[in-house]
């Protein structure tokens, strides 16, 4: 009524927790049921809003795995959220090691080669895909699209960027 700002917000914070929940929220419906073994590809905030909404919906993770580009980070990540929650992160090797075994995987890293290659998927592995939301990213090989079941939220933003738009171009 009177011209004063009720509020002056940050938008990445709530676009991160909005986009954590999501992901978990695929994971919900399209993982195997009680998912245990977790692996995030990037570790930046993203990540962060992925892990804690995964253990709120799930209660718990038993294997915890992270890599990403730069290993300062991945180290960071993994101690700032085994403090946070308790729970032992493993910085893997390279993002094969992360992937391997893994019930879901949640990516969210700024990559513009695949990191989540098709040799390193198994079957029924769930795998959320964020951080490819722009032409020229690319996180998981075009080959796992191939044989897996694609869910979108966005199939117009999909077909623009990212891993789906790569995938699509290839006739994959």
């Amino acid at each position: 009524d009177n011209g004063i700002p009720v509020a002056v917000m940050e938008a990445e914070y709530l676009s991160n927790m909005r986009t954590g929940a999501a992901a978990v929220v695929a994971a919900k419906h399209l993982a195997r049921p009680q998912p245990r073994s977790v692996a995030f590809i990037g570790t930046g905030n993203l990540a962060r809003h992925m892990f804690h909404a995964h253990v709120e919906q799930f209660g718990g993770i038993e294997d915890a795995r992270t890599w990403s580009r730069t290993p300062a980070t991945r180290e960071r990540f993994a101690a700032e959220m085994q403090e946070r929650f308790g729970i032992p992160v493993r910085v893997a090797a390279d993002g094969g090691d992360a992937v391997r075994g893994a019930d879901v995987v949640y990516c969210s890293s700024r990559a513009r080669e695949p990191v989540v290659l098709d040799a390193d998927v198994g079957p029924g592995t769930h795998i959320s895909c964020s951080g490819a939301d722009a032409p020229g990213k690319q996180e998981v090989e075009s080959a796992v699209h191939a044989r897996a079941r694609v869910v979108v939220d966005s199939l117009d933003q999909c077909r623009i960027g990212g891993d789906i738009h790569k995938a699509l171009a290839q006739g994959l």
